[in-house]
């Protein structure tokens, strides 16, 4: 995963592509983070299904991907099947090793935590915060965001 590209957490298409246009807008690459425990209740087909979705709408951009399996060692499981190359995992520390060890032969890679990254869960201009925030500042455009900032973790 690209270190420089900035991270956006997104609960849906819209969100994902709103963050791609953005992206796009700026040449700048993109790193789209799934909501909290998404690979749990959304699953890991729906995530793979809205990145290439994003790929498709934006060909020439560099796209990365997270998806956040929360506890769900069974969700880590699935998503690996599914080809995701890039989890955060956040359950007991007596499962990471063995998820860690199955990730790794399967060209992927488990965090134990979630990047930082702009939610757009409340906000009112989508496209214009990603610009704000994928251009290096800060956003003002959104509210109630993920731990209580315009930046969740």
């Amino acid at each position: 995963m690209n270190g420089r590209a900035r991270g956006v957490t997104v609960h849906g298409l819209d969100d994902a592509l709103a963050a791609a246009t953005a992206a796009a807008a700026l040449s700048v690459p993109l790193l789209l983070v799934s909501a909290p425990s998404a690979g749990i209740y959304a699953g890991a087909g729906w995530f793979v299904a809205l990145v290439a979705a994003v790929r498709a709408a934006h060909p020439t951009l560099t796209v990365h991907a997270i998806l956040d399996c929360g506890p769900g060692f069974g969700a880590v499981l699935a998503a690996l099947r599914a080809g995701q190359k890039d989890l955060v995992f956040t359950g007991p520390q007596q499962q990471t090793a063995t998820l860690a060890a199955l990730a790794a032969a399967h060209g992927a890679s488990l965090a134990g935590g979630r990047p930082p990254s702009l939610d757009l869960r409340h906000c009112r201009d989508k496209v214009g915060a990603c610009r704000a925030w994928l251009a290096g500042g800060r956003t003002g455009a959104c509210t109630g965001l993920e731990g209580g900032s315009e930046v969740g973790q």
